[in-house]
């Protein structure tokens, strides 16, 4: 095999890729399936069984793990095919590995594909929706469809998602833009030749629909809307404009990734919980200080410090009103301010009832004093005429004793800039009659 010449293999490799012959319909990540199943196999969790479901489907890129077998047979065939799987893949798979590498926080892979000119701004196109197909045909058997997806989420994104700070700096380094916003993603039918035919609604347990939520009872409006028929991403596909940051103060533990990443999300534990890892702080410093905006979603103009309050991460809250000085009355386009956002995320729906979130013991009263501290109103009403205290956030009557006396001092202080400014008024005042004056009396004694 040695004797080869290049050529000869890339040829051999487009062969097996399947991207030899004008019609280019090999790429498995194009490739909507039907398989019928009995209901017994449908499972869509790892822990339930979702991989003995994926491999009833065709195993995708067959003739890419057979060259790549091909390449572990020498050090001459691998140089060659290790290099022309990468180009190979970023030309004809979405730039798939880079993308799965950021997922799985694998930077060595990221830094490969990057090198093989990969496009770091590229979608991620490498997941699938799986849906059952109505109606139940006999013998318990049902149709189970496998359809391509776009996610409005790159590589940045699952970075920040999780909470990889040194992955994050590097795709930033490569030219990874702040302002690349990410929304609703949704399926896609690819026809012969690689031509988009359609595109439709992802189903309404994607887990790309609850990332893009800033609150447990913002999830569970959306999930009341989905059931009234009236769906977020029904009309064009909105662009909600989640930035980076905002995926990093939602970054999620290494025990919950694998449900983020599989075809359903389960909502068996919070859409927004305290970043027990330590991770958010890191990742939120490198974009700040990168130049990322503080707010995080156009969708509502949310705020960082919404999101951080909500999430109870006490390190995030001092971190934005200690060192960058943000207003700890800052609100989103309906009106709530940091306190409300904390009373939007209270409770989590479960079959037998809501629970209360079980957030760190401590950090909801640390991130309220910080608040109030800081000047933060709790009287203070949203658009629905609602504060957060009749939401049904709790305070004590040290916080509400605490955020009158602040407000005292405010206005005080207020008071005092207000005379401060009153003195200069009036100090300019004299002075421009006197200069007035001056300039009468010498017209006068110029006169004479």
């Amino acid at each position: 095999m040695e004797g080869l010449p290049p050529e000869i293999i890339l040829t051999i490799l487009d062969i097996l890729g399947g991207h030899s012959g004008e019609c280019k319909t090999s790429n498995a990540y194009d490739e909507k399936e039907t398989i019928k199943t009995s209901h017994e196999e449908i499972r869509f969790h790892p822990d339930k069984g979702e991989y003995k479901l994926v491999t009833l489907f065709n195993k995708p890129f067959r003739g890419i793990a057979d060259a790549l077998r091909l390449a572990s047979t020498c050090k001459y065939l691998y140089k060659i095919i290790s290099t022309a799987t990468y180009k190979h893949d970023i030309k004809h798979h979405y730039n798939s590995s880079l993308l799965i590498s950021a997922k799985w926080d694998n930077i060595i892979g990221v830094k490969k594909a990057m090198s093989h000119g990969a496009d770091v701004m590229a979608y991620d196109q490498t997941n699938f929706d799986h849906c059952r197909e109505p109606p139940f045909t006999r013998r318990g058997r049902i149709s189970v469809v496998r359809e391509p997806t776009l996610l409005c989420m790159t590589s940045l994104t699952w970075a920040c998602f999780n909470g990889n700070a040194e992955l994050a700096k590097f795709l930033l380094d490569s030219g990874h833009t702040q302002n690349a916003l990410g929304g609703f993603g949704y399926t896609r039918y690819i026809g012969a030749c690689g031509k988009l035919y359609d595109l439709g609604l992802l189903m309404k347990l994607h887990p790309s629909r609850a990332m893009l939520c800033h609150t447990q009872k913002e999830y569970e409006e959306m999930r009341i809307a989905d059931r009234s028929g009236q769906r977020w991403d029904a009309e064009g596909f909105p662009d909600v404009g989640a930035s980076p940051l905002f995926f990093a103060l939602k970054s999620c533990p290494d025990e919950l990734r694998s449900q983020w990443q599989s075809t359903r999300w389960r909502n068996n534990h919070p859409i927004v919980e305290s970043d027990v890892n330590g991770r958010r702080l890191a990742v939120a410093r490198v974009l700040i200080e990168g130049g990322a905006s503080l707010i995080t979603r156009e969708r509502g103009k949310i705020h960082a410090i919404h999101q951080a309050c909500a999430a109870r991460d006490t390190d995030i809250v001092d971190y934005l009103l200690n060192e960058l000085g943000v207003n700890p009355n800052v609100t989103c386009e309906n009106g709530n301010t940091p306190l409300h956002f904390m009373a939007m995320n209270l409770h989590h729906k479960w079959p037998s009832g809501q629970v209360r979130i079980d957030f760190p013991p401590g950090s909801e009263e640390s991130v309220i004093g910080m608040l109030i501290s800081k000047g933060a109103d709790i009287s203070l009403q949203n658009n629905d005429g609602c504060t957060a205290e009749g939401m049904g956030l709790p305070f004590t009557r040290q916080n509400w004793t605490d955020s009158m006396q602040k407000k005292e001092e405010q206005a005080m202080e207020i008071e005092k800039l207000r005379q401060a400014k009153r003195a200069r008024q009036n100090e300019n005042w004299i002075e421009v009659t006197l200069e007035l004056l001056e300039e009468a009396l010498r017209v006068m004694e110029s006169e004479t």
